[in-house]
């Protein structure tokens, strides 16, 4: 069997909300489980109808009766408290202020008979792909007209009401029974993927849904559990930059991952949870993951000038060094303190006019390396950067003074050889490319990279 895609799910509904051609006025709920399992049954409840359950483990109990009592206690307690709500509502059993007192409990995350729904249904998809990533969610739909009786509609709502479009339903045994053709099922697989579209295309995410302070609140622990996990993966991406033991490195920057992970998992809109991700992947030459994850970085925020860099970096491990220097001048931009970002810079303006006998592509790298050491005194790798750049342009004093130590050690040094040797090549090319004819002792320092 074909797995379902994003946009099969969003024909479901656009197929679902006509028929013959006609729109349906339907209202929706999403959540985040099946909830096959008793005391459920598939049902759709109400919080209220949840506590009762639970606290009386059978489904003898009067909720209305119940909901009654609640409503006396709230009066008794509710002093000088001003309602903000007001309500177009059909049912009979209630008077207005005991719906608007109503509102007023499910707002602050009291229990009530009323089921939140919605009259869009992406909203509703929303609800159903925001939690228990590992389970399929569902959307219930239903037809107004087949349960107006028992609908209640705010005229003057709070904002998060209007954000999530809402319209409440209040059953009055506490729950719904949907057929199977009410129901949608939203697979695990395909959670995060929905939430990606949510937020590119509708602007529907957390922090639109959540608007306010309560909705926080109920949404808390996520965020809490989300922000953790992403400081317990920072934590460790540092630990695993400062590792020498390559095999622990690998060990940590793992660790790291699965903490990140689980925060993206908690709130997939966490820009920084991908950047340090993909820190972490880049370190351990994963380019592919590590350049995915850093577009979604920036997709979510794009005035962070180290995702900038990041991405800058990624696009040198490719070998796209036009990219790179394009990225790094957008850090810049953000941020003309970036000191990374003028390095990597420079490196990539040395090497791209290295490779293409462009002198003054060299000579721009050597600028943004002397900015970086501007703003960095103690700039490790700019003698190396910037000496041998000075040998190929020809400024032959300034490269002796910048490689004067190196020049007068009898064994060339591993960090310097390395890196002349990913960025040059060989002695002998690098020879051809100086724009000047080298002195005996430029010679003999150059000799020394081959031994």
């Amino acid at each position: 069997m074909c797995k379902l895609t994003v946009q099969d799910i969003l024909q479901t509904f656009q197929n679902s909300s006509k028929i013959l051609g006609y729109p349906i006025n339907s209202i929706y709920r999403g959540e985040s489980r099946l909830h096959k399992e008793p005391p459920y049954n598939g049902r759709v409840s109400s919080n209220l109808w949840r506590k009762c359950y639970f606290d009386n483990w059978n489904e003898n109990f009067d909720i209305n009766a119940i909901q009654s009592n609640i409503l006396d206690e709230v009066k008794n307690h509710s002093g000088n408290f001003q309602l903000k709500s007001v309500v177009n509502f059909s049912t009979t059993d209630k008077t207005y202020d005991d719906i608007n007192y109503l509102f007023e409990l499910q707002h602050y995350g009291g229990k009530t008979n009323l089921i939140d729904f919605t009259r869009d249904y992406l909203v509703a998809i929303f609800f159903a792909c925001d939690g228990y990533y590992d389970e399929d969610g569902r959307v219930i739909s239903q037809v107004m007209e087949g349960i107006r009786n028992i609908i209640i509609i705010p005229d003057k709502p709070r904002h998060r009401v209007i954000s999530q479009k809402s319209v409440f339903v209040m059953p009055h045994n506490g729950f719904i029974q949907p057929s199977e053709s009410d129901i949608t099922i939203i697979p695990s697989y395909l959670k995060k993927d929905l939430l990606d579209y949510l937020r590119k295309y509708h602007d529907i995410s957390v922090e639109t849904i959540y608007n306010d302070l309560h909705g926080f609140i109920r949404h808390q622990e996520n965020h809490i559990d989300a922000y953790t996990s992403l400081y317990k993966g920072i934590s460790l991406v540092n630990l695993a930059n400062e590792e020498e033991n390559s095999k622990k490195r690998i060990e940590i920057y793992t660790n790291a991952i699965e903490h990140l992970n689980k925060s993206i998992t908690l709130k997939p809109n966490l820009a920084n949870s991908y950047y340090n991700r993909s820190m972490a992947h880049l370190n351990m030459g994963n380019i592919d993951e590590a350049s995915d994850d850093i577009h979604i970085a920036i997709s979510l925020n794009t005035k962070n000038s180290n995702y900038f860099n990041l991405r800058g970096m990624i696009a040198s491990e490719k070998g796209w060094y036009q990219d790179s220097i394009n990225d790094y001048t957008i850090a810049i931009s953000l941020d003309e303190q970036n000191f990374n970002a003028y390095m990597n810079r420079g490196k990539a303006y040395i090497k791209t006019g290295y490779d293409k006998n462009n002198e003054t592509s060299i000579v721009a790298g050597i600028r943004d390396c002397e900015r970086a050491r501007e703003l960095d005194p103690n700039f490790q790798g700019f003698n190396i950067y910037v000496g041998l750049a000075c040998i190929i342009v020809g400024s032959f004093d300034i490269a002796r003074s910048l490689l004067r130590i190196q020049m007068d050690q009898l064994i060339m040094d591993e960090y310097l050889k390395g890196y002349f040797m990913e960025n040059y090549g060989s002695v002998s090319e690098f020879k051809e490319k100086c724009v000047a004819q080298l002195p005996e002792d430029i010679l003999d320092f150059l000799e020394k990279l081959d031994g």
